[in-house]
């Protein structure tokens, strides 16, 4: 569908209803604003404006999504963490030195999972 045709109260509509596809992925409300504008031909704060309307209509929807989001890098900061310590010490003992590379990469996985859960926590829900 060519959305770019459709008038601004059709796109805003439609962008609304795109929303709720978009929040069930790992995404943070500016990526899911960049991709309605990008998507629906809209504007920044058009795209805030339709990412707000759809948090309004659909609360719950938005509030399962937000606590799945959570729990989800939670549980993967917990175990790329304790996998990455782990091997860390590991490498400690006498021939696993190898190791050592696998649980650096493990606990770079963990900061970053980390940087997420900051972000999903941060309050800020539109730019």
């Amino acid at each position: 569908m060519n959305y770019s045709e459709l008038s601004l109260e059709e796109r805003m509509r439609y962008a609304e209803e795109y929303v709720l596809i978009l929040n069930d992925e790992i995404k943070l409300p500016a990526q899911v604003i960049s991709e309605l504008s990008k998507t629906f031909f809209l504007s920044a704060e058009e795209a805030g404006t339709a990412y707000k309307n759809a948090q309004q209509k659909y609360r719950p929807a938005f509030t399962a999504s937000t606590r799945r989001k959570r729990v989800y890098a939670l549980v993967l900061f917990l175990v790329s963490s304790t996998i990455g310590l782990f091997y860390v010490f590991m490498s400690k003992e006498p021939g696993f030195g190898w190791i050592d590379t696998v649980g650096y990469f493990f606990l770079v996985t963990a900061v970053t999972w980390l940087y997420y859960l900051i972000k999903l926590f941060s309050g800020k829900k539109t730019p």
